[in-house]
């Protein structure tokens, strides 16, 4: 049996921007000259995970069932931009997502002539909830508030990796792999590839 966990905090970043917005040529409610704008914005983000895994081996190789909780929460500060008619305000928010995940973990070891190489993979379903479709409340200052809503995170997903890992030497190896994950109407295709020296 094995267990897993751990955190991530990263500082609050301040992001600021500056630009000038020029008023179309056609009619506007805001007024024709342009506005200067110099809005901060800051946000943090705090996450979690916890994993429970049991190893088996198996004819040469290893599997692992296992089950993950992985907690996500992302806090923006409120921001106002200075200027006009057309300067632009967000109100303060949070979101908070909670992913869990069941699966299983495989990798087998083998020899490609005279490197040692690791096959290994892991299938598995992700369930999402939470605040699952990030918003915000913006408005302008001549103007009623409204709200906007990001890309909703798919509720339920498959989840599958592959990859093999190459020792060249060593203190040395090469990996290549595969990320994907798999929703109704949205798919997420990723592929890494590693060089690893110690010296």
């Amino acid at each position: 049996m094995a267990a897993r966990n751990g955190a991530i905090w990263p500082s609050g970043a301040a992001l600021p921007t500056r630009g000038t917005i020029s008023p179309p040529a056609a009619p506007s409610p805001f007024p024709a000259s342009p506005s200067a704008s110099t809005p901060v914005f800051r946000a943090g983000t705090l996450q979690g995970f916890g994993e429970l895994g049991y190893g088996i081996e198996a004819g040469g190789a290893r599997f692992e069932p296992f089950a993950n909780l992985a907690q996500v929460n992302l806090h923006a500060n409120g921001f106002a931009e200075n200027g006009g008619a057309a300067a632009l305000s967000g109100r303060r928010g949070t979101t908070d997502v909670t992913f869990t995940t069941l699966g299983l973990r495989a990798e087998h070891k083998l020899g490609l002539g005279t490197v040692d190489a690791t096959l290994r993979g892991l299938v598995g379903w992700r369930h999402a909830f939470g605040d699952t479709t990030p918003t915000a409340t913006l408005a302008f200052s001549a103007g009623d508030a409204f709200a906007i809503a990001g890309a909703p995170i798919a509720r339920d997903s498959a989840v599958a990796e592959a990859g093999l890992d190459l020792k060249l030497t060593p203190d040395s190896s090469f990996g290549l792999s595969y990320i994907g994950q798999f929703a109704s109407g949205a798919r997420d295709n990723g592929f890494n590839a590693n060089l690893a020296v110690r010296f």
